[in-house]
């Protein structure tokens, strides 16, 4: 089928796309095409004279044509080409770049300038992922022992009980009523792979057991999975079913502050999790109590500054410096995600000597 099309110089091909994109004039279903030293942008209609005068003003003169234009892909590649005609073009560089995916439920940050748009921007993202069948909002910053955020559902069925899948272990998670960070999957595969067999594993916040069920899933290790939050500790209890593991995983539904009470002895971990990056350093003397001589413990921080990786080293030596130790190792550190402009998690694994 033919289309009429707006015929302009390849070196106008950018300007010509953002006035005639102002003017909504472009047919978003065909394909811009190149003839010789010419662009060829499809219209849904022909302008009217003021739109006319605006195109003449801006790109001098251009030529009318009719052409065979190839059609777009049905599902768009961005939220950007998705919402282009449903919302403001002012307001197309406010949309989100990035967002969690856990399972098949989609956890995105709206601006409040686009508030309005929420169901709209929810719906599109389901057009480019197809695999997502439920879209929240993120109404409130991680908060509260229970380690969650306020979510408002704003597209696609209501559900916050999902299955997320990554490096061969299955999580059944809900994203309204427990901790869980998709961005952690590397993470949580390079603590995995450093526990040898036989080796003894104490997950401070464990949540669902993402980083105890990976431990236990590549070695025989014994890891003794801590929450505060009763319905972590249960949706870990169903996780333990749902993967075939290496080693054990022992769910306790316990306050971190009191962890020492209850095991029968001190020192008798070889390796301590400490991911709570928020508050870690306050159960820095707990997780030392744990550990053996010579054990490891990874600890997680926010950080920020020109060299974050720094500043959190820093921030560590002096808080292990009024410790009951006798030295300590650092043994490896790194940045883990970002969490907002100039700011970052940060894991610090080292060795402790008592």
């Amino acid at each position: 089928m033919m289309t009429e099309a707006i015929k302009v110089r390849s070196f106008q091909g950018k300007r010509a796309v953002e006035i005639l994109g102002k003017l909504n004039l472009i047919h978003r279903g065909k394909k811009i095409k190149k003839s010789g030293d010419f662009i060829l942008i499809p219209l849904i209609r022909r302008p009217n004279r003021d739109e006319l005068n605006y195109i003449l003003d801006n790109l001098g003169d251009v030529n009318f044509c009719v052409d065979f234009f190839e059609d777009r892909s049905s599902r768009p590649r961005s939220l950007v080409d998705a919402l282009i005609g449903l919302i403001p073009n002012s307001k197309l560089e406010l949309l989100p770049r990035s967002f969690d995916v856990i399972g098949d439920v989609a956890i995105i940050e709206i601006p409040p300038e686009l508030s309005s748009f929420k169901r709209i921007i929810g719906e599109a993202l389901m057009r480019i992922y197809p695999r997502i069948k439920a879209v929240f909002a993120k109404k409130s910053a991680v908060s509260g022992v229970f380690r969650v955020r306020e979510l408002e559902h704003v597209a696609g069925v209501f559900s916050s009980i999902t299955l997320h899948r990554e490096y061969g272990c299955i999580f059944k998670v809900d994203v309204l009523n427990v901790y869980f960070s998709p961005r952690l999957s590397f993470e949580r595969y390079r603590v995995a792979r450093q526990v040898e067999d036989g080796e003894v594993v104490v997950d401070m916040f464990t949540g669902v057991g993402p980083f105890s069920i990976m431990i236990a899933k590549y070695s025989r290790a014994n890891v003794f999975s801590i929450d505060i939050n009763p319905r972590a500790i249960s949706l870990l209890s169903e996780n333990l079913k749902l993967n075939k593991l290496r080693g054990f995983v022992y769910p306790i539904l316990a306050d971190a502050n009191y962890v020492l009470k209850l095991f029968r002895s001190e020192e008798f971990a070889d390796r301590v999790v400490m991911n709570l990056p928020e508050n870690s350093y306050l159960f820095l003397d707990k997780a030392i109590g744990l550990v053996k001589s010579g054990g490891v413990i990874h600890y997680y921080c926010f950080s920020g500054g020109d060299d974050p990786i720094m500043y959190a080293r820093l921030k560590l030596i002096d808080k292990l410096r009024g410790c009951d130790i006798s030295d300590f190792s650092i043994i490896h550190m790194r940045k883990v995600k970002p969490i907002a402009p100039y700011k970052w998690q940060i894991a610090i694994d080292f060795k402790v000597f008592k």
